[in-house]
């Protein structure tokens, strides 16, 4: 037997309606605000690709301009180092045209050959000024000592270096002749420092050869020198791309 309610039933109509939406109130925009807003989402939109285009056209000409200063850097060094080949060339050319260096150079007679060139290297003030025999070996080497006014020359008939199987001293003691002439330049390495030298004959009154002359600068000295005058750092390689010398305290490989 069901036991009465204590209140009355509520009676709740069902809705026929299945679905409803909700009404959101409506935002009034000003005539104003509706002319302006495009224009100011275009002026924003110009503005950003205008900001990049120049931000492009920045970093561009900096790294324009970075390339093309060490373009010019390189091809300063490129001239500096044939000056100074050119200069050694000069130089050795003078001692060919000392009288009596032929016949001396062919006696051997180091005592004679070393008055002959001592005083003509301090007035030229290279670095390296060195005399070979017909068979490549070493007559006499002069080789500056420190960089003190006047300059002074350690003498020497030894050194550290296997002149003979140079290639630029076989094309000498050969007699090789190029587009350039008879004389050849190279790179000698040696314990002492490595050291960039222009190579020529020296020929006796008869047109026999007599020696070979050397003119030579270290690398470290011709580093500085050129790193002075261009103001670029510089590396130096040799033909398998290994480092000899460097500005760079860590050189690139």
């Amino acid at each position: 037997m069901e036991k009465p309610l204590a209140h009355e039933s509520l009676e709740v109509p069902l809705t026929q309606r299945k679905g409803f939406r909700v009404r959101w109130p409506r935002m009034r925009t000003t005539l104003r605000i509706k002319i302006t807003l495009p224009f100011l989402i275009l002026a924003f939109a110009m503005a950003a690709g205008a900001a990049y285009i120049v931000t492009q056209i920045v970093f561009d000409t900096v790294d324009e301009r970075y390339t093309n200063s060490l373009v010019a850097s390189g091809r300063l060094v490129s001239e500096a180092v044939v000056k100074r080949e050119k200069s050694l060339l000069s130089s050795m050319r003078q001692y060919l045209f000392t009288e009596g260096l032929a016949e001396t150079l062919q006696d051997r007679d180091v005592e004679k050959l070393s008055k002959l060139v001592y005083y003509l290297a301090i007035s030229q003030g290279e670095e390296v000024v060195e005399f070979l025999d017909t068979d490549g070996n070493l007559v006499l080497s002069l080789r500056q000592v420190g960089e003190s006014e006047p300059r002074q020359y350690e003498l020497a008939e030894e050194r550290a270096v296997d002149y003979k199987n140079l290639d630029f001293v076989q094309k000498v003691l050969a007699g090789e002749v190029d587009e350039q002439g008879d004389k050849f330049s190279g790179l000698a390495y040696s314990p002492d420092g490595d050291i960039l030298y222009v190579a020529g004959p020296v020929f006796d009154p008869s047109g026999e050869l007599a020696g070979v002359a050397l003119v030579g600068k270290t690398l470290p000295s011709l580093i500085k020198e050129l790193h002075d005058a261009t103001q670029a750092e510089i590396t130096f390689y040799d033909r398998n791309g290994q480092t000899l010398l460097s500005t760079f305290r860590e050189p690139p490989t």
